[in-house]
């Protein structure tokens, strides 16, 4: 029975705002359901209750603009296009919330603890009324250089290289031979 009500309130909301994607009707029609049972989604209500008032309500924020962020960074430059009164969320390794109250564009840093490489940030605003912008996501660079390798050993006619390395991790070895223009240059790249 919850099809035809979901794909009805799916279809008022794109009466209302026709230029949204599937993806931000689904997050709108999830984000503003009523809760039932355990707390967030679940195997019995799933998302909850469909709440077509505030679905058609709901206003989607204009997405921010976002820096690219690295593993060294402990702050975040974050700009809007419109005035804002609310709560920045940033998610990745740890959550931070930052409220704001600006009657203009405003282009912000805002400090977070230093993330992982390879960690997902996801960067949202939530207005007074709960409206939220589409969230931003940004991979985290991983900029910090691999240990050295240890290599433990290579004989004469081998062709086997021993040692320890980083996964994924590639460097250039260099075997000398007699005459210095004959030397032979080879990259190795360590196995997952």
């Amino acid at each position: 029975m919850a099809s035809p009500i979901v794909a009805g309130a799916a279809a008022l909301i794109l009466s209302k705002e026709p230029k949204l994607t599937n993806e931000q009707v689904t997050y709108r029609l999830a984000s503003t359901a009523d809760d039932l049972g355990a707390r967030g989604k679940d195997t019995s209500y799933g998302a909850g209750r469909v709440n077509v008032a505030n679905a058609l309500k709901y206003r989607l924020l204009s997405t921010p603009v976002v820096s690219q962020l690295t593993d060294k960074d402990k702050a975040i430059r974050i700009q809007f296009k419109e005035a804002f009164k609310g709560k920045i969320i940033i998610t990745g390794k740890t959550k931070v919330e930052k409220q704001l109250i600006s009657d203009r564009t405003f282009n912000q840093l805002i400090n977070i603890p230093p993330q992982k490489g390879d960690t997902i940030v996801s960067i949202k605003q939530v207005d007074e009324k709960g409206n939220e912008s589409w969230p931003v996501k940004r991979k985290v660079k991983d900029t910090t250089p691999p240990a050295a390798p240890k290599i433990s050993g290579i004989g004469n006619n081998r062709k086997i290289l021993q040692g320890k390395a980083e996964a994924a991790q590639k460097f250039l070895f260099v075997r000398g031979m007699f005459n210095w223009y004959q030397a032979m240059q080879t990259v190795w790249e360590v196995l997952k």
